[in-house]
């Protein structure tokens, strides 16, 4: 299972399928439990068809690094950005 350091912080992702990028951003307050990957993946398997589909654990989730700091919304957008650039992706929906 892929991470990437990304401002700082060991962020666990999936990328699945090929095609038009779609990244999905995770609810919940952080904690292991917090976190798009362990869950019910038959959604992705069938948005991969057609797409390219990003998952990740942001900051204090799931398998992704516990930092002190860095929990406010300018920070999270900005850990988005910065997968997506190191993964090389220049365009992509949000979800």
């Amino acid at each position: 299972m892929p991470k990437a350091q990304i401002n700082g912080v060991d962020l666990h992702y999936e990328v699945d399928g090929e095609g038009p990028v779609l990244a999905f951003v995770h609810g919940g307050f952080g904690g292991e439990s917090s976190s798009v990957l362990p869950r019910q993946r038959d959604w992705q398997q069938v948005v991969a068809k057609d797409y390219s589909v990003i998952t990740y654990d942001r900051r204090s989730a799931g398998q992704s690094e516990y930092p002190e700091d860095g929990y406010n919304l300018p920070t999270f957008a900005s850990d988005l950005r910065e997968l997506l650039r190191s993964l090389d992706i220049q365009r992509a929906v949000i979800m």
